[in-house]
């Protein structure tokens, strides 16, 4: 007992056994926040060009009555689909996330005739 230097084994075993468990737990946390993180960009990003070609398609004054094309946003293949229904204007936009999900959101707008 009278020398008291250093660690044991156990001692270091068990703090060597803590941080490989901090490790082990931080890593996968990390990547399911990445992609989620990326997942919401991609949807903020895609509402954003959804709305503005929603407004681009209201106040056009030629416009028909199905209106559907294809554009790549931040390496996704976005399918836009315009339909109008009486005075109002359904803009949705299609595509598959980071997580292989397909994905739709849609917006509304009063066209005036």
């Amino acid at each position: 007992m009278k020398n008291n230097k250093g660690f044991t084994l156990v001692e270091a075993l068990t703090s060597m056994s803590i941080v490989f468990m901090l490790i082990a737990i931080t890593i996968p946390i990390n990547t399911i926040l990445k992609t989620e993180r990326m997942k919401l960009y991609d949807e903020r990003l895609i509402s954003f060009y959804l709305h503005d070609e929603l407004i681009d398609k209201l106040y056009t004054e030629n416009f028909m009555e199905t209106d559907k094309y294809t554009v790549s946003i931040n390496n996704h293949n976005v399918q836009f689909q315009f339909t109008l229904n009486d005075d109002l204007l359904k803009g949705c936009a299609r595509w598959e996330n980071v997580k292989q999900q397909n994905k739709e959101y849609c917006l509304y707008g009063y066209k005036k005739q």
